[in-house]
């Protein structure tokens, strides 16, 4: 059994697909969705492009499948972003495009 097989056993354990912003491009609140192989915390992390840490939440006890958080946008400035979901050690991105009116 090599290191790296065991690390993917662990990041398996804790699987998370299928995250995505809507509205995106957002002005002030957004939705977040994603999809977990079953319940766990989920740590949101919105970065800027030079990696900036802006906000950090933490949901407890998302439940097992399809799961819908809110996004609280507003003081961020108009640009792009990183959004990124954490659950265990495993770890999904994804774009988020703010438009301040």
């Amino acid at each position: 059994c090599s290191l790296t097989s065991g690390v993917n056993e662990v990041a398996n354990n804790n699987a998370i697909s299928n995250l995505s912003i809507y509205p995106n491009p957002v002005s002030s609140h957004s939705k977040i969705s994603l999809t977990l192989d079953k319940s766990a915390d989920v740590t949101f992390r919105v970065f800027d492009i030079t990696g900036k840490l802006y906000r950090e939440v933490t949901e407890r006890n998302a439940g097992t499948g399809e799961n819908l958080f809110d996004l609280d946008a507003s003081g961020l400035s108009t640009g792009t972003y990183l959004l990124a979901a954490t659950v265990g050690n495993t770890r999904t991105q994804t774009r988020l495009f703010v438009v301040t009116k």
